[in-house]
């Protein structure tokens, strides 16, 4: 999808909300991406499971992008099924459109769903 811009290296993760859904998040890479005029923000990781390689509940993880004045300016969200997951799974998820490239930070976090 469209013509990489750069990379995001800001990316924050909650080692202990992870652990409670009992998951962890790893390999996280983000870049701003330019298709057209707009700008969109790319996150790929790998949702493992700590123990047993179940889900004890359907979670979502959800990214929140924030601007260089700390202003969350987007979200991006995927559902991970118990009944669908077997232990490990690809995460790709891309945010809305943004008129502009001013994204410098990324948490990325389960909730329940």
């Amino acid at each position: 999808m469209g013509q990489f811009i750069r990379e995001i290296t800001n990316i924050q993760t909650y080692e202990l909300i992870e652990e409670r859904f009992g998951i962890h998040i790893s390999g996280i890479t983000a870049s701003m991406v330019l298709e057209g005029d707009k700008y969109y923000v790319k996150i790929n990781a790998e949702i493992m499971a700590i123990n047993g390689g179940e889900l004890n509940q359907n979670i979502e993880i959800q990214a929140s992008i924030s601007d260089s004045k700390g202003n969350v300016v987007g979200d991006a969200r995927q559902i991970l099924l118990k009944d669908d997951f077997f232990g490990i799974a690809s995460l790709g998820m891309i945010s809305g459109e943004y008129h502009y490239q001013d994204v410098q930070a990324i948490k990325v976090f389960p909730v329940k769903w």
